[in-house]
């Protein structure tokens, strides 16, 4: 089972209580309340705590993974 999360002013403090293997950021893009075009703003700001590792795991990899997804690590690279 995944949970999603867009830019939840609580997930910071949640950290200690989640799975981050099963965490999945989102856009919600095209609805009304969706980051874009501050997506990556947003994701630095909600999870920049987190360190690099993880915020690739809940932003690329875990949703990835849900959907069957092989994604080349050199794209994994070039998110850096």
């Amino acid at each position: 089972v995944g949970q999603g999360i867009v830019d939840d002013p609580f997930v910071a403090s949640a950290r200690d209580h989640l799975d981050w293997d099963t965490v999945m950021w989102g856009s919600d893009f095209p609805h009304p309340r969706c980051t874009y075009p501050d997506s990556l703003k947003v994701i630095d700001e909600k999870l920049g705590f987190l360190g690099p590792e993880l915020v690739e795991k809940v932003t690329i990899t875990n949703a990835a993974r849900f959907y069957g997804i092989d994604v080349p690590q050199e794209m994994l690279q070039a998110a850096e």
